[in-house]
């Protein structure tokens, strides 16, 4: 059992915890000293307690005064007032009076006094007292400026920007914001959210996570064993590349070829009422203004700009050829 000091200076009543049922507290002066014992129930300024201990079973009644909480590693417990409250976790250590939690949401430590914890079975809900912003959510900071939130806090939240800067912001200075479609990877590949992507260069290379949010050519991943900021990183889109994707520029356009379809690259089709069939060495742009009927079939790997006006039916085939 590790028993955490109350803590601070000055007078044990004006240190006392607010104590509540289900508490794990010790006695810590009187002929019952170093007796551990569990909160059953409060009336006024006396306090019921359960003894740990065989001999003693019946409930004993003691004063807020003499009693201080006791958590030992491995409590699950819950931040009921200060900085972090409403966040739950795990009580890993002790350290200067302090109680170590292991956040539930974030996987970060928490340094909370003993008199800010209650033990507890439910987990945190990563949802701010507004229930208007959750951890994970990508918020606008400024006209320029844009971040995930990676902590929760009660008066402030913690956010990771599009730089990479860590900042504390207030709720109400923020605005929520939804992932921008999509970017290009390193090898020109299209990635949105919940693709899975490798970085490959910058602060966090050989790192691989989930894309939470896309914005302005910046990706903010999931990293699973990343422990800081929730493990939310932030990197150039142009810096990741898509697990197990391959490049789409293909070679086609480096040589300036463009395979034509069989069809296209077969002898004219039969020259029907409204036929205009285009065969040409040009990529060829087509503008159509007609009030009849005009079928147009291109065949071309270059540029050529053809415009048809008709009022009637069309029969005329054009050929044209670009040098």
């Amino acid at each position: 059992m590790l028993i955490l000091e109350v803590g601070g200076t000055g007078s044990r009543d004006a240190a006392a915890p607010a104590l509540q049922p289900g508490d794990v507290v010790e006695v810590v002066e009187g002929d019952l000293k170093n007796l551990t014992g569990r909160v059953v129930s409060l009336e006024g300024d006396s306090i019921s307690v359960k003894p740990h201990h065989k001999d003693l079973q019946d409930l004993l009644a003691f004063q807020a005064r003499e009693l201080r909480k006791a958590f030992k590693e491995g409590d699950h417990v819950k931040v009921v007032a200060g900085r972090y409250e409403g966040e739950t976790g795990l009580v890993v250590r002790i350290e200067h009076n302090l109680a170590i939690l292991f956040s539930d949401l974030t996987m970060h430590e928490l340094k909370v006094r003993p008199q800010d914890l209650q033990l507890c079975l439910e987990t945190s809900s990563g949802v701010d007292a507004s229930g208007q912003y959750q951890l994970g959510d990508m918020v606008q900071l400024d006209p320029q400026t844009v971040g995930v939130i990676v902590r929760l806090e009660k008066e402030a939240f913690k956010v990771l920007t599009q730089h990479g800067k860590e900042v504390n912001a207030k709720p109400h200075a923020l605005q929520l914001r939804k992932s921008r479609g999509v970017a290009l990877d390193s090898r020109q590949n299209e990635i949105t959210s919940r693709d899975v992507v490798k970085v490959i260069q910058g602060p966090h290379i050989h790192k691989q996570g989930e894309i939470k949010h896309v914005f302005r050519g910046n990706v903010f991943l999931i990293v699973r064993d990343q422990v800081e900021n929730g493990g939310i990183v932030v990197a150039k889109a142009k810096h990741v590349e898509l697990a197990g994707g391959t490049s789409h520029a293909a070679s086609s356009i480096s040589t300036g070829f463009m395979p034509q379809s069989p069809r296209l690259s077969s002898p004219a089709p039969h020259r029907g009422p409204g036929t205009v069939s285009i065969s040409s060495s040009a990529i060829t742009t087509v503008l159509v203004a007609s009030s009849a009927t005009t079928t147009i079939l291109v065949a071309s790997s270059a540029t050529t700009t053809v415009l048809v006006t008709s009022s009637a039916t069309t029969t005329d085939t054009c050929c044209i050829f670009c040098h």
